[in-house]
């Protein structure tokens, strides 16, 4: 299937020297790799080498993300073609896989953003800024997108997360930066693909995307691809980007967006107690593109209230769905809430069954209350009998 830069002329696995002269780098030392160049004898593709030669198991990974388009179906394969960085071919130096090639991100996705008030910069649009107000866009030179048009650009981001999740394909890192977006079409572009593998991967993730249900140190996997792409679309679709805060107003956002039972399944996809009954990517793609969600009971979770957060922790607002039973109070982790099943809420001094001790304030429980009142009317009562007679 052809890409957007056309058909890689070369094999699937090209010695470095073949490959002629690489252009000026267009990044260096940018996460895993150590520079991403353009072939300048192959317009529109790029040599990314990475940091230092990859193991066995690495590059049997990167040589099964190379075969998949040609396995996969036509739409999936066009899908990944058209709107990814997918590498097409495994670059190898003295029998070492170094890199791979990439295709060029269409120009489309590059913009003139005004850097100040004397000085413009042009570059990629990265979906980052969609997590801003429509004042920050408009204030760098961009069009502000209207809800539609903001649900147009992450419908396009999610077609292509659930793509890779009918395949078992893992990102991880899901997060701003890696995605650019088209102001004009709103369709998006997913890059740094070829660090996805099947299964399970290195639980990889940008400060504020930590999954509270994926503990650091665990493998990643598709539950939780599941919680970053819905928090990466209520980002996008509120334009705000505290987390909690977005979770406060996508009910809204979604309604303007013209898809009002969207906000549902990323609220199950967010809050869900238990990452298993996490709605899949294909169902938040499916939603969408406005079809019904058909949801089963999720138990979801919710973040501490300012009151109740430690004093050195920045305080997230509380979320509470009428289906998802009573809020359980957890301190805010990472901006991200810990995860603990909904149900009754115990207090550390509640009984062992869960019963509260009820109380009237500071003087004690309203029966004692009442009964001192009663004694005291008794003896003013008596009183003033005494006194009369």
């Amino acid at each position: 299937m052809t890409s957007p830069v056309g058909d890689w002329p070369l094999p699937s696995v090209v010695p470095l020297g073949t490959l002629g002269p690489l252009g000026t780098p267009l990044s260096k030392g940018d996460g895993q790799s150590k520079s991403v160049s353009p072939l300048t004898q192959h317009q529109g593709w790029l040599a990314k080498l990475y940091n230092g030669p990859l193991d066995t198991a690495a590059t049997t990974r990167l040589d099964t993300l190379v075969a998949l388009p040609g396995a996969a179906s036509d739409t999936d394969c066009a899908l990944l073609r058209s709107s990814t960085s997918w590498p097409v071919a495994r670059i190898t130096d003295q029998g070492a896989t170094v890199g791979c090639v990439i295709p060029t991100a269409p120009p489309n996705f590059r913009v003139t953003i005004q850097a100040s008030a004397t000085s413009s910069l042009d570059k990629h649009l990265e979906i980052d800024w969609l997590a801003m107000p429509d004042a920050t866009l408009v204030g760098r030179g961009v069009r502000a997108p209207s809800p539609q048009e903001r649900l147009k650009v992450c419908r396009s981001v999610v077609a292509v997360a659930a793509c890779l999740e009918r395949h078992r394909i893992v990102y991880s890192d899901w997060s701003y930066s890696n995605a650019f977006w088209d102001p004009l079409t709103h369709a998006a572009y997913v890059i740094d693909v070829d660090g996805c593998g099947q299964g399970t991967m290195p639980n990889i993730f940008q400060p504020n995307w930590e999954d509270p249900l994926t503990p650091r140190g665990t493998a990643a996997d598709g539950g939780a691809d599941r919680f970053r792409v819905a928090l990466l679309t209520a980002r996008c679709l509120t334009g705000v980007r505290e987390a909690w805060d977005a979770v406060h107003v996508l009910p809204t956002a979604c309604d303007r967006a013209g898809a009002p039972g969207l906000s549902d399944v990323l609220l199950d996809m967010l809050l869900a107690a238990d990452r298993r009954h996490r709605p899949t990517l294909d169902t938040l793609h499916s939603v969408m593109l406005g079809r019904p969600y058909f949801r089963l009971k999720v138990d979801r979770v919710s973040v501490a209230s300012p009151a109740a957060a430690p004093p050195q922790a920045d305080a997230a607002p509380a979320h509470q769905n009428a289906a998802a039973g009573p809020p359980v109070t957890v301190p805010p982790t990472s901006g991200v809430p810990a995860a603990q099943p909904t149900g009754t809420a115990h207090s550390p001094s509640a009984p062992a069954g869960g019963q509260q001790p009820t109380t009237g304030g500071p003087g004690g429980s309203p029966a004692g209350t009442a009964t001192v009142v009663a004694l005291l009317l008794l003896v003013l009562f008596v009183v003033v009998f005494i006194t009369l007679t």
